[in-house]
């Protein structure tokens, strides 16, 4: 059974976690998809909904579970290091 992709599950962050793990500048996914580097700059910075035809792109490329999974994996290292953080804090008064 084949996993459907919605525009909501390919987030800003999702989206260049997905370029970094294709090892690509924001110029060369740009060149691969068609589209104009501001186009892209907005696609990663939330300033524009990204289109769905670019979802179903990448979602076609296979390389989408593997970011998704980077950008847990960043997500989780980003909360451990929080709370290490905090835990320093309190320790500290």
């Amino acid at each position: 059974m084949a996993t459907t992709v919605t525009r909501l599950e390919l987030t800003p962050h999702v989206l260049q976690v997905w370029r970094r793990h294709m090892g690509w500048t924001q110029e060369q996914a740009c060149r691969w998809y068609g589209c104009s580097i501001r186009a892209w700059q907005y696609w990663e910075s939330g300033d524009r909904r990204i289109p769905f035809p670019l979802v179903r792109r990448i979602q076609a490329g296979g390389a989408l579970k593997a970011a998704l999974k980077a950008a847990l994996r960043e997500v989780q290292r980003a909360r451990a290091a929080h709370a290490a953080a905090i835990r320093v804090q309190r320790e500290d008064r």
